[in-house]
């Protein structure tokens, strides 16, 4: 299914090299938990509120948009997500995707339940889980999980992985598999996401390499709980010293803020440090035009990076990553 949605939009609109065929929109920065290793929920902006959401779907669907990932904060925050999701839907974004904590999908599942795929963060067993997100988070992970799958929801589990959680790998992915469900494992951000100040939950660079690479063995000895690619997985094992992949950020795939203002990526940096695009104020193809590149040196933000794998041969690009030996290990 995933394949099949990345050929159509890339066949559809292959000409046209910044359209946003996929948008990651944060509706909203608020959120109901305090990871250790996030606080974008202290960044205050002004939220569109639903007419004005709605005029920027407009536009999207206009200028291409097939898929949106609502994310956040968390995005089930938002009152009017129901409305919002729906309206998409009639403007033939047919893709919608959502990024959750997974606390509020018992309560809103009605409102959510169109959607394609739910990602849910999943940092460990419970005992790490709910050190580094809070009391009770696991057991509400394991329950929206079960509820969107009886509601035919793809759900995908991503495991930032920290210092605290590399030894639990195997764990994550027993459950992922009792489950049938594939895991994104994602490295945590060097300083506190949303900011630039350092934290103390980085593993060494050994230390994750050598849980990355054992991804690596896992996946070529056929385990289907790992979502990466193994291309993908052979980069991150490599991350910083790899080549600058062909990027689609900036071309088709976009990020949009709660207050309508696009920016290319955020990935690793200062939420205010980002030079954005009101789209609002500027209409949506204006902003993106306008918008500055992000000209990043690389990146090991694993969704991007499958998403980039999965387009590659579609866009006639290599997904290219250093091809030399592995870092030795420790």
């Amino acid at each position: 299914m995933r394949q099949m949605l990345y050929s159509n939009i890339v066949i559809e609109k292959l000409g046209n090299l910044r359209v946003p065929l996929y948008v990651v929109w944060s509706l909203t920065y608020r959120c109901n938990q305090r990871c250790l290793y996030c606080e974008i929920w202290k960044t205050k902006v002004r939220e569109l509120n639903t007419k004005n959401t709605f005029s920027i779907l407009d536009e999207l669907s206009s200028l291409g948009t097939r898929a949106i990932c609502f994310s956040g904060g968390e995005p089930l925050l938002r009152n009017d997500l129901g409305k919002i999701i729906d309206y998409a839907h009639k403007k033939n974004i047919s893709y919608i995707d959502i990024n959750s904590n997974g606390a509020l999908v018992k309560e809103k599942i009605e409102e959510i339940k169109g959607i394609r795929t739910l990602c849910l963060t999943l940092d460990g067993p419970e005992e790490i889980h709910d050190r580094l997100r809070g009391e009770g988070t696991y057991r509400k992970v394991l329950e929206a999980a079960h509820i969107a799958k009886k509601n035919k929801i793809i759900v995908y589990f991503r495991t930032v992985l920290t210092k605290l959680n590399l030894k639990y790998i195997d764990n994550i992915l027993n459950l992922a598999e009792k489950m049938d469900i594939t895991v994104i494992f994602q490295p945590v951000t060097l300083s506190t996401y949303g900011t630039s100040r350092h934290h103390n939950l980085v593993a060494s660079d050994n230390e994750l390499r050598e849980a990355i690479r054992g991804l690596l063995l896992r996946k070529e000895k056929g385990n289907v709980a790992i979502n990466s690619p193994v291309e993908v997985l052979r980069h991150l094992i490599q991350w910083p010293k790899t080549k600058r992949i062909h990027c689609i950020s900036e071309k088709m795939f976009f990020h949009l803020g709660p207050d309508g203002k696009f920016y290319p990526c955020a990935w690793g940096r200062d939420l205010k440090t980002i030079e954005r695009r009101d789209a609002f104020k500027l209409g949506v193809w204006r902003a993106l035009k306008e918008l500055p590149l992000s000209n990043c040196r690389g990146c090991n933000n694993t969704s991007s990076l499958e998403f980039i794998y999965r387009l590659s041969p579609l866009l006639k690009k290599k997904f290219d990553f250093d091809k030399g030996p592995f870092p030795a290990s420790s």
